[in-house]
C-alpha cells in the first residue's frame, strides 16, 4: 500500500484516479503561478518587520493590500509574495524607495 492508500485508509475514503490522457494542455506557454516573490536584502538584523514591508508597499508605494501575499522575514533577507502583474513595478519602486527609512536592494526571484 502506497502513501495514497494509507491516506485513504486513515480518512475512510477512496481516491478517484483518472488517466493522464484526460489532461489538456494549457497552451504553448508553461503554467505560471499567480504570485511572484521579491527578495529584499534586509531582515531581522536590520530591524525590518513584516509590517514595515507591507507599509512600504501599500502606504508609500500605493499598491492595494489585496495584491500583497505572505511576507517572510529572515535574519538577513525578507521575501514578499506579490501578484505577478505588479511584480516588476513593485521591484522598480522598492529599489527606488525605502523600507523603514532605509534604502534596500530588491530582486525578483
Amino acid at each position: 500500500m502506497g502513501r495514497v492508500g494509507r491516506i485513504d485508509e486513515m480518512q475512510g475514503t477512496a481516491s478517484v484516479w483518472h488517466p493522464v490522457s484526460e489532461l489538456t494542455p494549457a497552451g504553448s506557454q508553461p503554467l505560471l503561478p499567480p504570485m511572484a516573490t521579491l527578495q529584499i536584502l534586509g531582515g531581522r538584523k536590520e530591524k525590518i518587520r513584516a509590517g514595515d514591508v507591507l507599509g512600504a508597499l501599500t502606504k508609500d508605494l500605493g499598491f492595494p493590500a489585496q495584491q500583497i501575499g505572505k511576507i517572510n522575514v529572515n535574519e538577513f533577507s525578507t521575501y514578499v509574495a506579490v501578484e505577478r502583474a505588479i511584480a516588476k513595478d513593485a521591484l522598480r519602486k522598492l529599489n527606488a524607495g525605502k523600507v523603514k527609512g532605509k534604502t534596500v536592494k530588491v530582486r525578483l526571484l
